[in-house]
């Protein structure tokens, strides 16, 4: 009888061994979206850190796809708002309209695990990604603008010293220019998606600011902003220490004539050093921290991993997120800055400086449509069809129409900032 029973028994128990047998042994796919890296070391580092992740966790597989910046935040932007995005995706300052849309999985339940952990991340970087108490993304690695030199032009005119201020860098650049010879003394973009972050930059370096305390006014059209895009603009038209052709020319084009000899002193992202070094392994160049005026100020946008809403394994892609943001994967990283204290302690002086410095801008409901704003008020200074100070009035009456527009909606205008006393621990 007791026999018959204990079989009866195994019997019961058999579907249910059977389903949890069948979760075991299921293949789960994970879909990656990252921005394509033209640094092929950090192409090969993340491969590396997907594969550690496989390893660790049998039976999953990864679905990496890298795309360029602008496909990825445009695939990111559809695919969100009609449920179809990848589990886990690399998102810039564009972040904060997705996370007040409620298209990302939020991760708090993870971080009260191990609070000491994301306590290693920059401050700065947990409140950008923390929105209305809550956190919406873990922080990558973030870009610092810097300017690299030509030291063998340098050496030229007896040059020794980076200039360190915007009135030193511009006698440099006047000393280094040579347009008969086809050489510059200054390279800075004219066009492209750089536009925002180096307005940010010599704005924030005069002593302006963009948006007032509350985020609920531009502030861009101050006489601090009007200054500075009167300095970018007087570079190209007053000096000619740029190239005439500036307002056609993108980063891509600059990085090249600074590769060929052409730029003496290139405004770029730090990471752009192995395409300079692929581009020319015998050229000389140092790196310096960009030149201050009123204030050190450097434009360090980040990157984040965010988890889709939709997301069927958010567990799963929490664990890649971690494996891909760890203290000795970030000990690896080159060109970018690694977004933890604890892998940031060997680095080299210009990037210690940008950590000390580095910073983005406000980003309220609406952000998403202010660099296309920003850059239309630089090329049209530049391009002398409106005054530095006709173009940034433009740009703050666009950008406050907007502001109204979201406040009107009762939207809080500046929702992000974390701390330990006010986060909505679950």
């Amino acid at each position: 009888m007791k026999k018959a029973a204990s079989i009866l028994i195994l019997i019961m128990l058999f579907p249910i061994a059977m389903e949890d047998l069948s979760f075991s042994a299921e293949k789960i796919t994970l879909s990656l979206w990252t921005r394509k890296q033209t640094n092929k070391y950090y192409t090969d580092l993340r491969e590396w850190g997907i594969k550690e992740f496989e390893r660790k966790n049998p039976g999953v597989t990864v679905e990496h796809t890298p795309m360029p910046f602008g496909d990825l935040l445009r695939k990111c932007a559809v695919s969100l708002q009609a449920g179809q995005a990848a589990d886990v995706m690399t998102i810039p300052n564009e972040f904060s309209d997705f996370a007040r849309g409620g298209y990302f999985y939020p991760l708090d339940k993870y971080i009260a695990q191990d609070v000491n952990d994301w306590m290693d991340f920059l401050p700065h970087l947990r409140d950008f990604v923390t929105r209305n108490g809550n956190i919406y993304g873990i922080p990558i690695d973030y870009a610092t603008r810097v300017f690299f030199y030509n030291k063998a032009l340098f050496e030229e005119k007896g040059l020794r010293e980076p200039p360190k201020t915007w009135t030193e860098f511009r006698e440099v650049a006047q000393k280094l220019n040579d347009p008969q010879k086809g050489i510059y003394g200054i390279g800075i973009d004219g066009k492209g998606v750089m536009l925002t972050g180096l307005l940010y930059s010599f704005v924030h370096q005069a002593g302006g600011t963009f948006l007032n305390r509350d985020w609920t006014e531009s502030v861009v059209n101050s006489p601090e902003g009007v200054e500075a895009l009167t300095y970018w603009v007087d570079l190209l038209h007053k000096y000619k220490v740029m190239p005439p052709e500036t307002p056609d020319l993108d980063f891509n084009g600059l990085t090249g004539m600074f590769g060929g000899g052409k730029i003496a002193m290139l405004h770029a992202f730090y990471n752009i050093y192995p395409d300079i070094e692929q581009m020319n392994p015998n050229l000389k160049y140092g790196v310096a921290v960009m030149p201050s005026y009123r204030k050190t100020w450097v434009f360090s946008p980040d990157w984040n991993f965010c988890i889709s809403k939709n997301s069927k394994y958010p567990d799963l892609a929490f664990k890649l997120i971690q494996e891909l943001t760890s203290t000795e994967f970030q000990k690896r990283i080159k060109g970018f800055l690694p977004t933890r204290k604890s892998a940031a302690r060997e680095l080299p002086d210009v990037l210690k400086t940008s950590l000390t410095y580095g910073s983005t801008d406000p980003t309220p409901p609406g952000f998403g449509k202010f660099p296309t704003i920003y850059n239309d008020s630089v090329q049209s200074a530049l391009l002398k069809k409106l005054t530095p100070k006709e173009a940034l009035d433009k740009a703050a009456q666009e950008i406050n129409a907007i502001l109204k527009e979201k406040k009107a909606q009762g939207l809080k205008m500046n929702d992000t900032g974390w701390s330990q006393e006010t986060w909505k621990k679950p």
